[in-house]
């Protein structure tokens, strides 16, 4: 049962990989925040500076999950999700060729802000502009290995990015930040043993299973996650 993650967690790793990839940021300076308050934003990177990162890279990148809601029918799945949730997906571990997996999945989209902070002005400008040209052309869509099973992620990022009011009071050095929203279309992978269930099986043949792939979006390009 261990050796099958959530799907919540395989598309944390995947934005974080996705970001790296298209705006070249090593995953080291993604840091997914609890709060989008200014303030500690900007006392976590004051912090980072004066403590123990004197060198701090620049850039720093700074998620938040904003909020998770059930995705409706249509939006990224050919299943109502509570269908969906009922009849599961089967799959096979890649660690385990005697077991394979079923498990209830519902599709969720997942808001997130993300923003962008450095210290020289160009650089940040060029962000900016990427953003903007990246959400057109739908650059940040991915794809997650579920077990065996390929699954494609599809995000909707604004079309716009804003430069926040900065807290002058706060002393953090000279920053530029950009902030924009991004909702990912991916899926909440179920709980417990209501959730995933093991299923026997007794040649390799029964083991290989797979999904209709008219319940998970087109990517272009896709981006593959390693477990």
């Amino acid at each position: 049962m261990n050796s099958i993650p959530s799907l919540e967690s395989l598309i944390i790793k995947g934005l974080v990989s996705t970001l790296g990839t298209v705006f070249e940021i090593p995953s080291s300076q993604v840091t997914f925040y609890s709060s989008s308050n200014r303030i500690q934003l900007a006392q976590r990177i004051k912090q980072m500076l004066e403590g123990g990162q004197p060198s701090l890279s620049w850039p720093q990148v700074f998620v938040h999950l904003s909020s998770i809601q059930v995705g409706t029918q249509g939006e990224h799945t050919a299943y109502a999700p509570k269908v969906l949730a009922r009849q599961g997906i089967t799959i096979s571990a890649d660690d385990n060729e005697k077991e394979v997996y079923n498990v209830s999945i519902v599709p969720a989209a997942f808001t997130f802000e993300v923003t962008y902070v450095n210290d020289d002005f160009m650089k940040a400008l060029d962000f900016a502009a990427g953003w903007v040209w990246h959400s057109i052309r739908n650059s940040y869509n991915f794809t997650v290995n579920y077990g065996s099973l390929p699954i494609d992620i599809k995000i909707t990022a604004d079309e716009q990015i804003s430069t926040p009011d900065r807290d002058e009071s706060v002393g953090h050095p000279n920053m530029y930040e950009y902030t924009a929203n991004m909702v990912v279309l991916g899926y909440i992978s179920g709980k417990g043993q209501d959730g995933i269930r093991i299923i026997p099986v007794l040649n390799q043949e029964q083991s290989t299973m797979t999904i209709d792939p008219t319940t998970v979006a087109a990517v272009t390009p896709p981006i593959t996650i390693p477990l």
